[in-house]
């Protein structure tokens, strides 16, 4: 095989690692427990985004490499290959488009759980002062 044939290889089988080494994160069902920790989530899933975005241009460069070896005949032997980083890459893009939705679902939900927290927290304190102002008009010590 030539150099060019030994390079597409190598490149190929690092953009199938690079990918399958990304998707635990974009599959993940860890949401955060708190609105903190699903607001850091978010921003992890941001960057992972971020970081499959600016690696497209690989993947394209790949894809058009092949292009250019199939027509040399090296078609059957790589074939696979090139379908299985076509398949993942997809799957990585989808997975991490859903989590990014999951996520957002989380984040609206501790964020809804956060707030209720405070405005009990808030109506605790109202009724403890009215209590206490209750307490004053009827004489009674506080």
């Amino acid at each position: 095989a030539s150099k060019e044939e030994h390079q597409f290889n190598r490149d190929l089988e690092d953009e199938i690692l690079w990918v399958k080494e990304r998707m635990p994160m974009a599959v993940s069902t860890d949401h955060g427990k708190d609105l903190p920790t699903v607001q850091l989530l978010i921003k992890k899933n941001q960057t992972l985004q971020k970081e499959i975005q600016g690696h497209q241009p690989r993947i394209k460069d790949i894809l058009g490499r092949w292009q250019g070896l199939a027509c040399s005949g090296l078609e059957a032997e790589l074939q696979g290959r090139v379908e299985t980083l076509e398949e993942i890459w997809r799957e990585l893009q989808d997975q991490v488009d859903q989590r990014r939705g999951r996520l957002e679902k989380a984040q609206m939900a501790q964020q809804f759980y956060f707030d209720a927290a405070e405005a009990e927290a808030w109506m605790g304190e109202q009724e403890l002062h009215m209590m206490s102002e209750e307490k004053a008009k009827v004489g009674l010590p506080t």
